[in-house]
């Protein structure tokens, strides 16, 4: 109980933050960004959805390009995440640790279909 009352009077972790980050904070922190987040992921999941055996190549190549955009959006929420809350309260939240997981791992099929082409 001690602890937490001692917590209650020392000013929030993000008191010292330059503007920018501060303003990255307040954007990550949001629940419109939440939100937004959410919804790419859901499209995301539908895009997936959309495979199926001998498929044109036009929707291959469409499927692959939005894959691109998501593995992008999805890196740029893990940074933008790291740089907002530093690591070591990001990696509190196991939301976050599975993000950074996924984040590891997406883009390796991307590469391998880059180098498949060369």
């Amino acid at each position: 109980m001690e602890k937490k009352r001692r917590r209650m009077h020392e000013p929030p972790y993000y008191t010292n933050y330059s503007p920018l980050r501060l303003f990255v904070h307040n954007v990550v922190t949001s629940k419109y960004f939440d939100l937004a987040i959410a919804a790419v992921i859901g499209l995301n999941v539908v895009t997936m959805a959309m495979e199926y055996y001998m498929m044109p190549l036009a929707l291959e190549y469409a499927l692959k390009i939005f894959n691109y955009f998501f593995t992008a959006v999805f890196i740029l929420e893990a940074i933008m995440k790291l740089v907002a809350l530093g690591l070591k309260i990001y990696m509190k939240d196991k939301w976050n640790q599975l993000d950074v997981a996924i984040c590891r791992t997406d883009p390796f099929p991307v590469r391998i279909e880059t180098f498949s082409l060369l």
